[in-house]
């Protein structure tokens, strides 16, 4: 596709506007003697292949230039104005939205992290809310296309959990349990509720055990409960996971598609993130009915 429109003589605010999009669907544009690429991943590219129809040259210095377009992003309840991160009108600071600014800033597609942040927001716990992404982040546990994110779970040889061999978690099942009887105090390691976690929490509980599987589970942050602080904080204690994958290898990249069955993988955003993960063996009692569930 190729465009060109000279500057209407009485029109002061419009200047020549060349573009040319290839197959892949990459923009270069000409604007006022300069020369402009905007790849699919730009969080502005739909925005900007709209206003290419007008040809308007500020409107579309505006939207390729990401640190001004940030300032004016609204989208459903997010809105930054003047450098602040807003949701559903009150300022909202927190790793996660200093997280998401520092993408868009640098072109990074973040649409992800925004869904993350829609779903995050729908959890009823503030400590929740506090908890989730910086233990994400701390473990480097990926996030999916559609704002949740994947971990991992050991379970028996056939397919069930640990403690009650219950809960079929066999790939495509959605294991949950009533919320209010999952246990909120971070302080209490084994307690009521589903655990999953990064791989050397998996690895202490079961995980190498002869027979034993270890699966991959997908959580959408509203259904996280509190992280305990037991095993250096390495598992999260939710009220509800869906299998999506056997493990084969460890999660190393932070974007997933969304789609339930064989996890693909396909690509990774986080600059600073490291496959790191700590250990600490860890002698863990159970306690009561619905106790760790693994």
């Amino acid at each position: 596709m190729f465009g060109f429109k000279k500057k209407d003589s009485e029109d002061t605010n419009m200047s020549k506007v060349a573009f040319i999009q290839s197959g892949s669907g990459t923009i270069t544009l000409l604007i006022n003697k300069e020369c402009h690429t905007v790849a699919i991943d730009h969080p502005n590219y739909y925005k900007i292949l709209q206003s290419l129809e007008k040809r308007d040259a500020d409107e579309l210095l505006e939207l390729i230039d990401v640190p001004t377009s940030v300032q004016n992003y609204s989208d459903g309840k997010i809105k930054i104005q003047e450098g602040l991160f807003l949701y559903d009108g009150l300022e909202l600071h927190t790793e996660l939205t200093d997280r998401i600014m520092k993408m868009m800033i640098a072109g990074h597609p973040f649409k992800y992290m925004v869904n993350f942040l829609n779903n995050l927001m729908d959890n009823p716990s503030g400590r929740a809310v506090q908890e989730a992404y910086t233990f994400l982040e701390n473990r480097s546990l990926p996030i999916t296309e559609d704002g949740c994110f994947l971990a991992y779970k050991s379970v028996r040889n056939n397919w069930t959990d640990w403690y009650s061999g219950q809960f079929d978690n066999s790939v495509g099942k959605t294991v949950s349990i009533p919320r209010n009887r999952v246990d909120d105090n971070c302080e209490k390691g084994c307690s009521y509720g589903l655990h999953a976690g990064a791989i050397d929490y998996v690895n202490d509980y079961h995980g190498n055990d002869e027979g034993s599987h270890v699966v991959i589970v997908k959580i959408n942050p509203k259904n996280v409960v509190s992280v305990p602080t037991d095993c250096d904080c390495t598992k999260i204690r939710v009220c509800e996971y869906e299998v999506v994958d056997v493990y084969e290898g460890e999660l190393e990249e932070v974007l997933y598609k969304a789609d339930v069955g064989n996890v693909e993988q396909i690509i990774g955003m986080f600059d600073n993130m490291h496959n790191e993960h700590w250990h600490e063996n860890s002698s863990m009692e159970i306690e009561d009915d619905f106790s760790d569930l693994n």
